[in-house]
């Protein structure tokens, strides 16, 4: 993991029903170069991301996407971004099971 960048996945919650296989739509997290990829089920109906900023939701953060089709989030933080970044991730497949994902990227300055 490149210096200056760490990472701490929250719980996932799930739907009403508590589909456990669904809960594990979050596959996994890799950082190369300072770049930030997060992997999901590509078999999902819908994914949405949005960053956490006190009790709002907003975008996610300049320069990053989310491939809903692929279910890939990338992001490469430029110069500029440090501090945490509270990141919420929502998948729904075809029967309406839900699932959400709290990430926090804590970006601090290079030594």
């Amino acid at each position: 993991m490149e210096a200056g960048v760490a990472f701490f996945a929250g719980a996932s919650s799930a739907g009403t029903s508590g589909n456990l296989a669904f809960i594990s739509a979050f596959l996994g997290l890799t950082v190369a170069s300072g770049a930030i990829s997060l992997s999901f089920l590509n078999s999902l109906s819908r994914l949405s991301g949005f960053m956490r900023v006190g009790d709002q939701f907003k975008p996610l953060p300049i320069g990053s996407t989310l491939d809903s089709k692929q279910g890939v989030f990338y992001w490469q933080p430029g110069p500029g971004f440090v501090g945490d970044y509270h990141l919420v991730f929502v998948a729904q497949d075809d029967y309406g099971w839900t699932a959400k994902k709290d990430i926090v990227v804590r970006i601090g300055p290079k030594h």
